[in-house]
């Protein structure tokens, strides 16, 4: 290489690293104005900083944060598709657009229907607990007090008593309730059919407790479905960056599928789980489950669309030559 062709080539990257180190000002200036609401200030400077370094993804992603706040959101998407298009893993990005989607009237009217029941449920549990379980709690609660203030009784009037079997029956005949007293216990008993048995101890009130106790609502063991939208995202870039780009498709089989099944609402997050799981079962020889993950990311107007197609036409050549 020549003298000159040499300096040439040591302009044109001096040349190239003031242009990003302006790029990287303009940002950072355009992120103060933005911190102080100042969005048009702010979006003149990313607009010139985007167009000084095209593939500078930070300053894409703040622009379109931008025409968010300036109401443009078509201009926003269009900021955060590029970025896709320069990192197709950027979750800030994925996380922008997934916002940014219009929600539709059957959407919003499906979340209603879906919360219905929990509403119906939680207004009869309280409606239950008013009719039932305070009163009876209630009463139990008068009961134990008369109970305790006769006994106090008892040991202040005849604290000598030396006869264990007069101070039994007492204890006995206090601790039944007089079914004149509490209706309500008493039509309890009469429903169960259990008779009380008298004993030396407090018996009798343990098995009101437990006639109460009977009655309230028991909890659901079955754990709620773990829907982690943050998990997930994390799981998903560890699975595309860990294992696909490095081969490992039978490890990164289950976390694709765990992705595609999690039922978690993210557009752009599920259609490339579905695309990259195609992928996955092609290198391992399933044609028709790849043909079926590929088919629901073509079917879902996913991101990957037009590279799902591409499998789709390779994956039908591959059939033709095996008919042949």
């Amino acid at each position: 290489m020549s003298t000159e062709s040499f300096a040439k080539e040591e302009n044109k990257a001096a040349h190239q690293h003031s242009v990003y180190a302006r790029s990287v000002e303009l940002y950072n200036e355009g992120l103060s104005y933005a911190k102080h609401e100042r969005f048009n200030e702010a979006l003149s400077l990313l607009t010139e900083a985007v167009k000084l370094a095209p593939d500078y993804i930070k300053a894409h992603n703040l622009l379109g944060k931008i025409y968010m706040q300036l109401g443009q959101t078509d201009k926003a998407r269009e900021s955060w598709l590029r970025t896709l298009k320069l990192d197709p893993l950027n979750l800030m990005a994925m996380e922008c657009l997934e916002a940014s989607e219009p929600k539709s009237f059957l959407g919003g009217a499906r979340d209603l229907v879906l919360f219905l029941p929990l509403l119906l449920v939680l207004i009869g549990g309280v409606a239950i607990y008013w009719k039932l379980i305070k009163p009876e709690l209630s009463d139990l609660n008068k009961n134990l007090n008369q109970l305790e203030s006769k006994l106090d009784n008892i040991s202040i009037s005849s604290p000598a008593l030396s006869d264990q079997t007069l101070i039994r029956k007492k204890t006995e005949d206090l601790l039944i309730p007089n079914q004149k007293t509490s209706p309500n216990l008493g039509r309890d008993n009469e429903k169960t059919s259990q008779p009380i048995a008298k004993t030396d101890d407090t018996l009798s009130t343990n098995l009101q407790i437990s006639n109460v106790s009977n009655q309230l609502p028991t909890k659901s063991t079955t754990p709620p479905k773990v829907t982690n939208r943050s998990d997930l995202e994390q799981l998903y870039s560890q699975t595309i960056k860990g294992l696909m780009l490095a081969g490992k498709y039978q490890l990164a089989l289950p976390n694709l599928i765990m992705l595609t099944e999690s039922g978690i609402e993210h557009r752009y997050l599920v259609g490339n789980s579905y695309f990259w799981l195609g992928v996955c079962y092609r290198n391992l020889d399933q044609a028709v489950e790849a043909m079926r993950a590929f088919q629901y990311v073509t079917q879902s107007n996913s991101f990957k669309y037009e590279e799902a197609r591409a499998q789709i036409r390779t994956l039908q050549q591959d059939q033709r030559r095996g008919f042949h």
